[in-house]
Formats: C-alpha cells, sequence, structure tokens
C-alpha cells in the first residue's frame, strides 16, 4: 500500500487525477475492485489514479 498523504492541507497536485479516498485496512476483495474501477476510469479519461 502506498501512503501519499495524511492532510489535505498538505496535499499538493500539479496534474488532473481521479482520487479514491478511504480507510483501507487491507486490500481485500471489495477494496481491490474500488481501486480496479478507479484505475480503469482513470486510463478512459488519461489521466493519473492517485
Amino acid at each position: 500500500m502506498k501512503h501519499i498523504c495524511t492532510s489535505f492541507k498538505k496535499l499538493r497536485i500539479d496534474d488532473e487525477i481521479i482520487l479514491t479516498i478511504g480507510n483501507f485496512d487491507g486490500i481485500h476483495k471489495g477494496h481491490g475492485d474500488i481501486l480496479s474501477r478507479i484505475k480503469k476510469e482513470a486510463e478512459n479519461l488519461n489521466l493519473k489514479a492517485a
């Protein structure tokens, strides 16, 4: 798992992205499905998934 930041005040985004926010307690089927959908949508829109 990649932890990017703990506060929106510290978040610096220079590119357009698709962002998912949540409390992921490990990657199980439900979380994996969400992350797969985010990645696919980012690819469809030519954006980065974060």
